[in-house]
Order: structure tokens, then sequence, then C-alpha cells
């Protein structure tokens, strides 16, 4: 049989588990949240980044075609005649 002083320190030994074991199932629910809305995220960023090129190639595109239109028309007069 336990003594008063080795219950209370039994009692207060498994008050602390209990929380730390609590404590620890919360991280891990928080653990899985972020690493599901850091997949989303990354997610979401390539397809910013897909996006982002295609309309730099797009840019890049209408420029090449704007120059060969402006080179065929050949220079403006400033006067406008």
């Amino acid at each position: 049989m336990l003594s008063a002083k080795g219950q209370e320190t039994l009692e207060v030994l498994q008050e602390r588990l209990s929380t730390f074991v609590a404590h620890h199932e919360r991280l891990q629910g928080e653990h899985a949240a972020l690493a599901a809305r850091l997949s989303s995220t990354l997610r979401a960023y390539e397809d910013a980044l897909q996006r982002l090129r295609r309309y730099e190639r797009e840019r890049v595109e209408m420029k090449a075609r704007l120059e060969r239109i402006l080179s065929r028309i050949g220079p403006c007069s400033p006067t406008g005649g």
C-alpha cells in the first residue's frame, strides 16, 4: 500500500501524464491541419506559377506579333501626315 505522500505523488504524475497526452493529441491534430493547409497552398502556388508562365509566353508572342506588324507599316511620321 502506498503512503499518503506516495499516493499524492502518483496522482500528480497521472495528472501530468494526462495533460501531456491531451496536449500531444491536440498538437497532432494541429499538425495534420497545417500539413493539409500547406499542401493546398503549394497546389495553389503551382497553379498560379503555371498561369504566370503561360501569360509570360503569351506576352512574348504578342510582343513579337506587334513588332512584325509595326515593321510592315514602317516608321510613322510625328506630324501624322
